[in-house]
Order: C-alpha cells, then structure tokens, then sequence
C-alpha cells in the first residue's frame, strides 16, 4: 500500500487545510496561487496604528506571489483584479465580494482544467 503525504493548502487564518495525496500519484496535484487584494485605506485610527503601513506593503503583494508563481512553474490569480477588502475594517471582505473572489477562482480553476484536458487529449 502506498504511504500517504499531505499538502498543506492556505489562505487566510479561516481558510486553510489538509488534502491527502497518495505517495505513487503519477502527477502532483495543480496548484494555484492567490494573491490578496490590497487593504483599503484604514477607516479608523486604531486599525491605522495596528495596520501602519500595511496598505502600502499590500500593493507590492500581487507582484511578489506573481514572481512565486512563475519560479514554481504554477498558475496565479491576482485577486485584486475582481475584489476589494471592503468590509467594515478595510481588511475582511464583505458577503458581496467573497461570492465574486469565489466564482473568478471558480473559473480560472475550471480553464486549468480545461487546458490540462486539452493536453492530455492531444
């Protein structure tokens, strides 16, 4: 029997998790990197000394998980160009937009798919 090994797979501090991969898998399963969208500007003084700074660092982070993306040969997502962190702190997003930010993931999952199906059938 093979041995089993985890993949560790992230995303913010509600969004993480294991999923089992066989040892003898012939392939390594895809992977997809995301990449946050910026903070909004901070609405309130405390978050802005919690935070400080925090919104000009988070307009490199695409760049930085884009470049991450390329070494490891993966696709990538840039979240920011479907959403915006706008719920109620300028960090968390609101119901509206974790529906959006999920179907462009659904969507850029399903044309990996689609293109790993091209490839195999060609």
């Amino acid at each position: 029997m093979a041995e089993k090994r985890s993949v560790l797979c992230f995303g913010d501090s509600l969004t993480w998790g294991w999923i089992p991969v066989e040892e003898s898998s012939p392939t390594l399963p895809k992977l997809l990197i995301v990449s946050p969208p910026p903070l909004a500007p901070m609405p309130d003084p405390w978050f802005e000394g919690m935070f400080g700074g925090g919104y000009e660092k988070s307009l490199e982070l695409a760049k930085h998980y884009k470049a991450l993306a390329n070494f490891l040969k993966v696709d990538f997502l840039d979240a920011g160009e479907f959403v915006k962190t706008d719920g109620c702190d300028g960090i968390r997003f609101s119901a509206a937009t974790t529906i959006t930010l999920g179907k462009a993931i659904a969507e850029k999952v399903n044309a990996i798919f689609s293109q790993e199906a091209t490839k195999t059938a060609a």
